[in-house]
């Protein structure tokens, strides 16, 4: 009896894990703000990170403001931070060290482009633990302790930052920094600790109840490894820490298994349920999960956790199709809101790629539209959650870049991944009203250089006050084109529609406003021959659905691919699919409907709910047909009980159903 009873617990320990066997932390994400009192569109900033605030608590996500001298809360510390990082011009709002947004304004008082950045570094891995062991708030004294998780990570020389905070200064001015402690340090070897102690300098004019401490590391490259605070946090808390990328690329058949990320009680005792959802897939798509045990889950799952414990989970995506297939996990508990966990996997057949870079605006939802009414797949990049990578440049040969009116619109980072895709001889549209300008006259992302080179255009003038544009005479494509880039329903969002012209002989302008001059032009890039079309407008504008789908399959077919509509099922061919009985002991009949002789090569595929194949049926009758399936595998062996998905596949769609084998 006892020996059963320590493997029971051997067995629990294996599938419920402890924090000391994890190589990371989560992160508590940092927003830096540089900002000043005189300032008129600072508190647009303010506004969009107290919204951030509302969402997360302070152990997800904590703001310090660094007031500039030449106002009022100003010290010679904050005057360094903001020198630091190269800050030009108020607001701006650094995340994590690395992200910076410039600019205040409606969209940003919003705090939806702040809610972006949070996501995107929320679920990140940290290689490290910060915890304040103490901190005294009429004193300043304050101690803290470093732990290494990540076994092959090394912290050389980095910045360990005390950042003392006064709350409530006015009703305007909150999280306003009174001192800042700069020291460096080193730490490495998995679970290996730094300790170190500071003491803050307190001022008369600090109200010593409103105060605050906020210690965050910094590398030297000024990335943020981790942050923390003396706030108070709620007492139930899970977090979910994913070591990979929320954007994949995956066959378009078969079953994809995904990484494992974790999901790690932080707070007290709780049962959580763990579900996922589909969101967004070719028709038959199907996603489940499981644990590291091996077992699987079709939908949802409960698991109480205590404190410091995890499990972790991968999703199995089943596409039904070719394009894009976004699902989410959900955890819920009856202590806490939900956490939602989204994902995106993209076909390596996909046709067009838009990338969504359009600052938290829905503009992609024009671009997607219109590609849909074509019948192309495409799938959305969200660069905010994902740089693009490798994958992208090896299997997406068009690209659709949304930019909107975000700024930097083109960063560095997107440009030197631009130059590599278009020497490639690929292919990209590029849509925003202020490209150009970004481009050519702001003082943080000029780069007239690659404006010239890349999207061979000249930046004539930022504002045409003209929404009226007429296509290219004589062009076979553009020539009887005509558009209006105000009302209707398009996103209405055009505020500095640019004049521009071609900047050498690859290119020619395609489109003109009725005042004169060019808004677009298309080019042949030498050497590579990879075809651009740029718009110094946003598509996303013109006035209507059926003008935005014409210009949509110009510049597609002008890339040379053409729509794959006539390949989808047509509405008058109904193909069916179904089991008798279901549940099932010993056998079942798969019955289906194949109407039409261009499906004579489809099949019908059997997978357990991890995705994995277990029969197969091919060489299908045409018309009614049915199969008389045991419940064994492709090896004649009996199947265990459980959940059983059968599809049937037909050209680049499928039709996929459930039945449940019970023995």
């Amino acid at each position: 009896m006892q020996k059963f009873t320590i493997m029971l617990i051997i067995l629990f320990l294996l599938s419920i894990g402890l924090y000391s066997d994890l190589n990371y932390r989560p992160k508590t994400v940092l927003a830096e703000n540089a900002t000043a009192t005189w300032c008129g569109y600072c508190p647009d900033a303010y506004a969009g990170l107290e919204i951030c605030h509302d969402e997360y608590d302070f152990s997800e996500f904590v703001s310090i403001r660094y007031y500039a001298t030449s106002g009022g809360y100003g010290t010679i510390e904050t005057d360094a931070a903001i020198a630091y990082y190269g800050v030009t011009g108020y607001p701006t709002t650094i995340f994590e060290g690395i992200d910076k947004l410039v600019g205040g304004g409606e969209v940003i008082a919003t705090g939806t482009p702040f809610l972006n950045e949070i996501e995107k570094f929320y679920f990140a891995p940290s290689p490290i633990s910060i915890e304040i062991t103490n901190f005294n708030n009429l004193t300043g004294d304050i101690s803290v302790s470093i732990e290494m998780f990540a076994p092959d990570y090394s912290i050389d020389d980095a910045f360990l930052r005390f950042i003392l905070l006064e709350d409530d200064v006015t009703a305007e001015y909150t999280h306003v920094t009174r001192d800042i402690i700069n020291l460096n340090f080193s730490l490495s070897g998995q679970n290996n600790t730094y300790e170190e102690t500071a003491q803050f300098e307190i001022i008369p004019e600090v109200d010593t109840d409103n105060v605050y401490a906020v210690v965050f590391v910094q590398e030297q490259d000024k990335r943020v490894l981790n942050a923390t605070s003396s706030y108070s946090v709620p007492e139930y808390q899970v977090r979910a820490i994913v070591p990979f990328d929320f954007m994949t690329f995956g066959p378009s058949s078969g079953t994809y298994e995904e990484e494992y990320f974790t999901v790690l009680n932080t707070g007290l005792e709780d049962t959580f349920n763990i579900g996922i959802v589909l969101d967004e897939a070719p028709e038959g798509t199907l996603v489940t999960f499981c644990n590291e045990n091996g077992e699987c889950f079709p939908s949802e799952t409960d698991i109480t956790l205590s404190n410091e414990e995890y499990e972790n989970f991968h999703a199995n995506v089943m596409p039904g199709g070719s394009g894009m297939i976004k699902y989410h996990f959900e955890i819920n508990s009856d202590n806490i809101e939900p956490t939602i966990i989204p994902f995106t996997y993209i076909t390596f057949d996909t046709e067009v790629l838009i990338v969504d870079d359009d600052g938290g605006e829905p503009y992609e939802d024009y671009f997607s539209s219109a590609l849909s009414d074509l019948g192309y797949s495409y799938g959305i990049w969200d660069v905010s959650k994902n740089k693009l990578n490798d994958d992208v440049m090896s299997y997406m040969n068009i690209l659709v870049w949304n930019v909107g009116w975000s700024f930097p619109s083109l960063d560095a980072e997107d440009r030197e991944f631009l130059v590599d895709y278009i020497e490639a001889g690929k292919n990209v549209f590029f849509s925003g009203q202020d490209i150009g300008w970004d481009l050519n006259q702001s003082s943080d992302n000029t780069d007239v250089e690659f404006y010239h080179n890349y999207l061979h255009a000249n930046y004539i003038s930022d504002d045409t006050n003209n929404y009226d544009l007429t296509g290219l005479e004589d062009d076979p494509l553009w020539d009887g084109v005509s558009l209006h880039i105000a009302g209707g329903d398009g996103a209405d969002n055009q505020q500095y529609p640019s004049r521009i012209s071609a900047y050498d002989a690859a290119a020619t302008e395609i489109l003109f406003y009725s005042n004169g001059g060019a808004g677009a032009l298309q080019a042949i890039h030498p050497g590579s021959n990879a075809r651009i079309v740029y718009f110094a407008f946003g598509y996303e504008a013109i006035d209507n659905s059926d003008d935005r789908n014409l210009v949509m399959n110009n510049i597609v077919t002008w890339f040379g691919i053409t729509s794959t509509e006539d390949e989808q099922i047509l509405p008058d061919e109904i193909c069916t699919l179904n089991n008798y009985p279901n549940p099932f002991s010993s056998q079942t009949t798969l019955s289906y409907n194949l109407p039409n002789r261009k499906y004579e090569n489809a099949k019908i595929s059997i997978y357990n709910i991890k995705g994995q194949l277990v029969k197969e049926f091919k060489n299908l009758k045409l018309e009614n047909g049915s199969i008389l399936w045991n419940g064994r595998d492709k090896n004649n062996k009996p199947l265990a009980s459980g959940l059983y998905f059968y599809r049937l596949h037909i050209l680049h769609n499928s039709l996929t159903k459930k039945m449940i084998l019970t023995r």
